[in-house]
């Protein structure tokens, strides 16, 4: 029996479409997985397979215990792979990639990092994070190789890390298949709105400094035709989305609270006629986000034409004419209407970005075939 161990600490995991797609692409392969992964998972896991089991951690939010926590899951992760001998082990993001780590000081384990997100010198001053950070390099130096999404986001993290670029491999945070215009009518059907309403779809994350509100602001002044959509990744309530919720159903906005399953979601972005996806540059794992963004590539293979951040590492998507790069939220409705002027050039050319940086079809099986 060939299995898999993915060690994920983190309660979003199911809503990073290049994880997701892994564990499905090594099931489809005849492997077994195990998930090791903290509680209260949101969103949920929904993906159903008898060759796939989860272990669950309990989540803690104190510093003390947090170490608590790193060492449970070392203990684990060493018993487990006592008993199940795994072809690899994979240490997904920050803390994954430590214990991961930690567990091999004591056996014979081999891992790979999945990276996720770059960590540098934003929390260097803080007492809890530069001991990870320190932990994290150390961690990476000493993995078979390490996955990230893309060459600009691996040359830094090599520099980083001090990590050798040749042992870096690329999957771009997307869902497996190629790019295709095949509108759907999913959420004007759940929202109950006409067919014909353009839906200008928010999806993911929202807190304080994001321009949410101010786009909930500018959606009163624009055409009758179009929506403004609202869909958190998160279903916990915070005063913010609060703020945002107020407006459910008033000046063109709707706000959904519902939970979508991972197989749900295809249909949820292609619904979208234009995606905003307005970062703000908190860090250089905004700024150099490059290939990294999962509502991004998802719209994208869509063809639906997305407003994005004016951040350097999303300038591809004005470069090839998928989108439109903005300095400020408030540039937002100017940049629908950009994307207005010439639909389906932006439309065409959202699909062909896709196709040609954003496809994980041949990487996937590379990987895939590397333990077969």
């Amino acid at each position: 029996m060939r299995k898999i161990l993915i060690v994920i600490p983190l309660s979003y995991f199911a809503s990073i479409p290049f994880l997701m797609e892994m564990i499905k692409s090594f099931v489809a392969n005849g492997f077994y997985i195990d998930i090791l992964t903290v509680d209260e998972l949101d969103p949920c896991f929904s993906i159903q397979d008898e060759r796939i089991s989860i272990k669950y951690i309990e989540k803690k939010r104190t510093f003390v215990g947090r170490i608590r926590h790193l060492y449970e899951i070392v203990r684990i992760v060493r018993k487990l792979d006592d008993k199940c001998k795994y072809k690899m082990i994979f240490g997904c993001s920050q803390m994954g990639v430590i214990t991961t780590w930690f567990a091999s000081l004591f056996s014979d384990i081999r891992y790979i990092y999945l990276n996720d997100e770059l960590w540098f010198n934003d929390f260097v001053n803080n007492i809890y994070y530069y001991p990870l950070k320190c932990a994290e390099i150390a961690a990476s130096r000493n993995a078979v190789f390490t996955i990230t999404q893309d060459k600009m986001r691996g040359k830094l993290l090599s520099r980083i890390n001090n990590l050798d670029f040749n042992k870096l491999k690329y999957l771009p945070n997307s869902r497996v298949g190629c790019g295709i215009v095949q509108r759907s009518y999913y959420l004007h059907e759940m929202i109950g709105c006409s067919l014909r309403k353009k839906i200008i779809l928010w999806i993911g994350a929202v807190s304080e400094g994001d321009g949410a509100l101010e786009l909930v602001e500018q959606s009163n002044e624009w055409p009758d035709d179009y929506i403004l959509v609202f869909h958190f990744r998160s279903q916990r309530l915070t005063p913010y989305k609060e703020k945002i919720m107020a407006y459910h159903k008033k000046m063109n906005v709707h706000v959904l609270t519902d939970d979508f399953s991972y197989d749900e979601l295809p249909a949820v972005f292609s619904s979208a006629y234009i995606g905003v996806a307005y970062y703000p540059d908190r860090g250089i794992n905004a700024r150099y986000i490059g290939h990294s963004s999962g509502k991004i590539n998802s719209f994208l293979q869509h063809g639906v034409p997305c407003v994005v951040s004016d951040l350097i590492g999303l300038h591809w998507v004005r470069k090839t004419g998928s989108g439109v790069c903005v300095k400020n939220i408030s540039e937002v409705s100017q940049a629908i209407s950009i994307i207005e002027g010439n639909y389906k050039s932006f439309s065409k050319s959202a699909v062909s970005a896709f196709d040609s940086l954003l496809s994980i079809d041949d990487p996937m099986s590379e990987l895939v075939d590397l333990f077969k």
